[in-house]
């Protein structure tokens, strides 16, 4: 969990709930990337544009480097033991390969304002959106070399890839569109129309299904992932903030903004069956914003302003609540060896959470 306030990363004790550990780390944390491979955690600081590499194992922090900008996205290569940075400020605009266990650099791929990228490990390439550009560039991450920039719709936000076609999902938010890329041959296969400002995406890989949230219009779209088109359109009666999926039970967590709540949908039928209410007293009128689901326990952390709240996803009942972990939470994050991983902004801190055991 990235806590903006406070700088900090936080663990919590998965059988009392507890702070256990807090890592000091660069001012204003806003980012995460695991390499569970080489028991690595990298953490980007976009307050003094620097990032930081964690061993997993003991939580010491074994190297730092200066990005000199400040940092959007950080994505490890766990094929080529590689992390990229995006980093965006005039000259600045670039992506840095280093090398994951020491942080030397292998070099700079330059592109104009990169916001968010994705690594597939099927074909080794890095996706790379430009939000300005309204394009996604891919990048051979063995040599480094840009081998294609595909146009996609106006704003991308987002990508999501589907392990199961290999086709890439772009979000664009100002035309309110999915863009399908076949990562195969970098090829546009299809454009679908979503409803206006599109905020957040997931993939259900079990049933193929894509869900897309929208504020402005208080909505969820339900797209089937391989004919690229739209099954269902779900209204609500709250305005749906962030999403996640339960890939045990196909159900689907729906963050109501300024609601203090969750919302649960049967993806069999897409009906709304429960309102999950998270946060508590201390937290009321504010929205739950990240959405964390850990495969391996059933278990899905809420960001709710400084807290997190834990529900079962086999009950969804809440089993947590208010677990204090720093001021100004921005990122859940790193599911390795039981433990969660949280960014606190303001107290240059990372905090490590031991996953709850329901079993």
């Amino acid at each position: 969990v990235a806590n903006t306030g406070n700088n900090s990363v936080s663990v919590i004790n998965s059988t009392d709930n507890s702070v256990i550990n807090t890592i000091k780390v660069g001012t204003s944390p806003t980012e995460l990337a695991l390499n569970s491979d080489k028991n690595l955690l990298f953490v980007a600081n976009s307050g003094n544009h620097t990032v930081f590499i964690i061993n997993t194992t003991d939580n010491s922090i074994v190297k730092t480097w200066v990005t000199y900008t400040r940092v959007l996205d950080i994505v490890s290569n766990p094929l080529n033991n590689q992390v990229y940075t995006l980093t965006s400020h005039g000259v600045g605009e670039t992506v840095s390969v280093r090398n994951a266990t020491d942080g030397s650099s292998l070099g700079k791929i330059k592109l104009n304002h990169p916001s968010q990228a994705l690594f597939n490990q099927k074909n080794n390439l890095l996706y790379v959106i430009s939000t300005t550009d309204n394009t996604t560039s891919v990048i051979n991450s063995t040599d480094n070399s840009i081998i294609d920039t595909i146009i996609v719709g106006r704003s991308p936000i987002e990508l999501v890839l589907n392990p199961n076609n290999n086709l890439l999902y772009i979000l664009n938010f100002d035309d309110s569109t999915i863009s399908v890329i076949n990562s195969t041959d970098n090829s546009v296969v299809g454009t679908i129309k979503v409803d206006d400002n599109p905020t957040d995406i997931v993939l259900n890989p079990n049933n193929n299904l894509l869900y897309i949230a929208t504020q402005n219009n208080k909505t969820v779209s339900v797209i089937n992932a391989t004919t690229i088109s739209l099954m269902d359109r779900i209204q609500l009666d709250k305005f749906p903030e962030a999403l996640a999926v339960n890939p045990t039970t196909n159900f689907l967590y729906v963050a109501n903004r300024g609601n203090n709540s969750v919302s649960l949908m049967n993806s069999t039928d897409n009906s709304i069956v429960k309102t999950i209410e998270v946060g508590g007293s201390i937290n009321k009128g504010l929205e739950p914003r990240y959405l964390y689901y850990d495969t391996t326990n059933n278990l899905l952390y809420v960001g709710i302003a400084n807290t997190i709240s834990i529900i079962d996803g086999i009950s969804n009942e809440v089993i947590a609540d208010n677990i204090i972990s720093g001021t100004s939470l921005t990122r859940i994050a790193g599911e390795h060896d039981d433990q969660i991983y949280s960014v606190n902004q303001n107290v240059y801190y990372l905090s490590l959470i031991n996953k709850l055991k329901t079993k």
